[in-house]
């Protein structure tokens, strides 16, 4: 066990908890509900009014798979029995007018506002402007003088100079830069080991999400639609229950004909069902102690699955024998010398080429040949072999840090032959494992230096480049010198940095996901619930957005959407352009959603922290 991460600290988690209940969650004015835990359906971020409640029906209040039951104590609401236990917002009351309805003089200091974002929303390099008081004049009846003018000039604007300003079709094509800015430029061609499978599937014989965040670039988390009218369509609560950060779940469509949906959790099982129907396929994978990684299922078609967990065991899974899972061969980290740290398996393992690539919270990087085959009988073989233990860590990082503390949580990225993995003590080193296959020594190509560590993955375009996200774990100096998202160029090793965010809004609390590339932009959700934009090229902070706090999920791109969920329960999706996200929807499933989300044939697979999966799906679809 790790020591380290919030599921096992109390003193990390109970902060993040003190945190979420400061006054967005209802502050002094919020008993504990009856179920232990309390219930925050407000969305932080913008003015809380009728339209932001469109996904709440009467339906879903009715419905017992919709986990809409909201519990609200605070001077900001008025609990109405008459229209079903119907949060409406108070009447607004003057004063600035930060994130929903908490004005300053209502609450006090809004402390998850940097004093300057209005409406939940930063203006690019404004951190420190004054939020304006409304208007005086916005009261006022539509025939007074100031409205009516702004009522004429907005006709005008629409009917006249809009048309006029937008021209054709034609002319729009190259112009709508912001929208190209957030879509996913899909690599063609090339192996789909590394960077040329960024956006891509990673298997074209099991399609499917077969790994933490889909291929070995971890830019992959299936395919859409996404669902344009979301709602809660299934609960299930079979075993491998109870997602953190690092916890993803697996859809892939194997050739005996189901879609199967494979998680792993804090329950320490792996629970294996089909994805359409939720029925059982396999009686669950039992282990002694909690699963706080992605397993991996074979890309090239064997039936086999490789998983770790907290117990020290990395294992090979058949899934060929019947009913019943069966572990081929397991690794325990503590045999592997030498070693620092810890002995837990967080990572989500990597397949190419025979070989397995795992990280381990001993801090070595693991290559492990596996020789699979199909026996006379018909079933999976293995006979794995441990080629390579690489340490991570060395003298110098030591003497930086002041302690050992280097266990890989982070998966591991994989381009081509070269191998990046980044250790607890915030040391990013590549591997080229090239020569392991002609018996000789991997190569060690680049080290850097981020000076904390990254919680989920590393991240990986398709030129190659480098993305990471740094936790909350260390607030040394080099954590502010580097902020804690930064970009890195392999092919220049002697200075690798291209950019990186000191003095961002993300704070020193860190990221627990790992950052979304896409075409312009790099965007991640940090553990205070900022939603923050980088210029790809650049680095420099396009935008900001304040979401529920704590936000510890990966957000994950579908159908041209970034989804992405938050300890409020809430899941939305947002349409992303240089200028700002622009929400599609928001979906609130009930209980605190840490996991990235999968995408697969128009459903959203969404684990969450306190056990259940849930399956989001069209109302159209759910009402046929």
């Amino acid at each position: 066990m790790d020591s380290r991460d919030p599921t096992h600290s109390s003193g990390t988690l109970a902060a993040y908890e003190t945190m979420a209940d400061q006054p967005r969650r209802g502050g002094p004015h919020d008993p504990p509900a009856a179920s232990g835990r309390r219930w925050s359906p407000v969305v932080v971020g913008g003015p809380v009014g009728p339209h932001r409640w469109d996904d709440f029906t009467e339906d879903d209040l009715e419905d017992p798979l919709s986990g809409v039951t909201p519990q609200v104590y605070s001077d900001d609401f008025i609990i109405d029995s008459s229209d079903h236990g119907r949060p409406q917002p108070a009447p607004y009351t003057a004063g600035p007018y930060f994130a929903g309805p908490y004005g300053a003089d209502q609450h006090g200091a809004d402390p998850y506002s940097d004093g300057a974002y209005v409406d939940g929303f930063y203006a690019a390099e404004a951190y420190g402007d004054e939020a304006p008081e409304q208007p005086a004049w916005w009261d006022l009846p539509i025939w007074a003088p100031p409205r009516l003018v702004l009522v004429i000039g907005a006709l005008v604007l629409t009917i006249v100079v809009w048309p006029l300003s937008h021209g054709s079709e034609s002319d729009q094509a190259g112009a709508a830069e912001s929208d190209v800015a957030g879509l996913v430029p899909v690599a063609e061609g090339g192996d789909v080991v590394g960077a040329s499978a960024f956006g891509r599937a990673w298997s074209a014989t099991v399609p499917g999400v077969l790994t933490l965040l889909g291929n070995p670039s971890r830019s992959f988390n299936g395919t859409g639609p996404l669902p344009t009218r979301p709602r809660v369509v299934d609960r299930r609560t079979q075993p491998g229950m109870g997602a953190g950060p690092a916890s993803q779940a697996l859809v892939a469509e194997r050739s005996d004909g189901h879609t199967w949906a494979i998680s792993a959790g804090a329950d320490g099982k792996v629970g294996f069902t089909d994805a359409d129907s939720g029925e059982q396929l396999l009686a669950p994978l039992e282990t002694s102690r909690a699963i706080r990684g992605t397993p991996t299922l074979d890309p090239d078609g064997y039936p086999l699955l490789y998983v770790g967990g907290d117990d020290g065991e990395l294992r090979v899974v058949a899934l060929d024998r019947g009913s019943q899972p069966e572990v081929l061969w397991s690794l325990r980290s503590s045999t592997v010398s030498p070693s620092q740290w810890g002995t837990d398996w967080k990572g989500s393992p990597l397949v190419r080429d025979d070989t397995l690539i795992m990280g381990g919270g001993n801090s070595n990087l693991h290559v492990i040949k596996l020789n699979r085959s199909i026996g006379e009988m018909g079933k999976v073989r293995v006979a794995p072999e441990l080629v390579a233990a690489l340490p991570t860590w060395d003298d110098e990082l030591d003497r930086n840090l002041g302690d050992r503390e280097t266990g890989i949580d982070a998966s591991v990225a994989l381009d081509g032959q070269t191998a990046w993995v980044v250790n607890g003590g915030g040391l990013l080193t590549g591997w080229d494992l090239s020569p392991l296959d002609r018996g000789g020594q991997a190569r060690k190509v680049l080290r850097f230096w981020a000076g904390d560590a990254v919680d989920t993955a590393v991240t990986l375009d398709e030129t190659g480049a480098i993305y990471l996200a740094t936790s909350g774990r260390r607030n040394n100096a080099r954590t502010a010198e580097l902020g804690r998202v930064m970009k890195l160029d392999p092919g220049n090793p002697e200075n690798p940095l291209v950019w990186s965010t000191a003095g961002s809004p993300l704070g020193d609390s860190g990221v627990a996901g790992a950052p979304v590339v896409t075409a312009g932009l790099v965007v991640v959700v940090g553990n205070e619930g900022k939603l923050v934009a980088f210029d790809r090229d650049s680095g420099r902070v396009q935008w900001a957005r304040q979401v529920q706090a704590p936000a510890r999920a990966t957000p994950v791109m579908v159908d041209g959407a970034m989804v992405v969920g938050s300890c409020d329960g809430l899941l939305r999706a947002w349409d992303l352009g240089l200028d700002g996200p622009e929400e599609r929807w928001s979906l609130n499933v009930g209980g605190c959603i840490e996991s990235p989300v999968t995408a697969w044939a128009g459903r959203l697979f969404v684990p969450q922290r306190n056990g259940g999966l849930v399956v989001v799906g069209s109302a159209d679809a759910a009402a046929g």
